[in-house]
């Protein structure tokens, strides 16, 4: 809901973006899920265990992480991660594999794939396709210039790097879950400073009602305290006849 108005209803949880311009009128269930377009809300589900772990406002000020209820097992894996300074890098660390988990999945059985499918062609018999005499085209010779290029020092890469530039399935899901990792834990910073910026406003907010209420009160207390004062003056005038 936003200001009262709800602009999603889900039948079930899940991983979905849904923007938020538009109300669901009642018994109405949003179906597009995957919005790009901002302000919307993410919404992340533990793959395993089946519950809410992240729910955030994307707009043009960044993102903002909706406070966990209290007792749920998100507001559990945020005390946890705030417990050590291990967890606050790893948990992260580990949401980037989940996160990057396409990646290792082409990496991984892309091979697979490409062999299956050269083993399903092998069994596609060969077929004599007829030859079409195309027209031969005597594109003319251009000759370029040669341009004399500096040369370059030649460098020999140490065993590892060459080990890891042969076997990038090995380090490129680690480097993509340190990314997603590094950006959730940048995020989540941004994000506590902003709530924090919105207390302060609220509490400013809070406190202006609170003076502009009490100077109303005591704005009607003087005009009271200066309408007793007139009441008997005026009963005077009426007994005595004096002005």
């Amino acid at each position: 809901m936003r200001d009262g108005v709800v602009c999603a209803r889900r039948r079930s949880i899940g991983n979905f973006k849904i923007r938020l311009m538009r109300s669901t009128p009642d018994g109405h269930f949003t179906e597009h899920t995957q919005a790009t377009e901002k302000p919307r809300v993410e919404v992340s589900v533990n793959p395993v265990r089946g519950y809410v772990m992240d729910v955030q406002l994307r707009d043009d000020g960044g993102v903002t992480a909706f406070e966990a209820p209290v007792g749920s097992m998100a507001a559990h894996r945020y005390a946890a991660t705030d417990s050590s300074p291990l967890k606050r890098v790893l948990y992260p660390i580990l949401g980037g594999l989940r996160k990057s988990g396409w990646a290792v999945s082409v990496l991984v059985l892309g091979p697979l794939v490409a062999r299956l499918l050269a083993w399903m062609a092998s069994l596609v018999p060969d077929i004599d396709w007829p030859e079409i005499p195309w027209p031969s085209v005597s594109w003319p010779s251009v000759d370029l210039p040669s341009i004399p290029w500096p040369r370059l020092p030649s460098w020999t890469p140490p065993g590892w790097l060459a080990w890891l530039l042969e076997h990038p399935k090995v380090w490129v899901p680690i480097v993509a879950a340190a990314f997603c990792g590094v950006t959730a834990d940048r995020n989540r910073r941004r994000s506590e400073r902003k709530k924090a910026e919105w207390a302060k406003r609220h509490a400013y907010a809070r406190l202006a009602a609170d003076l502009h209420a009490l100077h109303g009160s005591r704005t009607e207390e003087a005009q009271g305290a200066a309408e007793s004062l007139r009441a008997p003056r005026v009963s005077q005038t009426d007994a005595g006849g004096t002005t």
